[in-house]
């Protein structure tokens, strides 16, 4: 006898309350693998943005190009 909500949804055959697929997924993962190039020489994926410009790379080429321009 199943205990809780999730053991009968399976018991009926549900997904276990997962969403269903949504009809951008493919997109975002696409998005998600492709490979990006910044400015400053660094390679990244969609989901290390963040990181990639928060790095010393980074912040040190933005450093050095606006040192050169003033």
């Amino acid at each position: 006898m199943p205990h809780n909500l999730l053991e009968k949804d399976l018991a009926k055959g549900g997904n276990g309350g997962r969403r269903p697929p949504h009809r951008n997924d493919k997109i975002y993962q696409e998005r998600r693998k492709r490979k990006y190039e910044c400015v400053c020489g660094g390679k990244f994926t969609y989901s290390h943005k963040a990181r990639h410009y928060h790095s010393k790379k980074h912040l040190d080429y933005i450093k050095k190009l606006y040192s050169t321009n003033i």
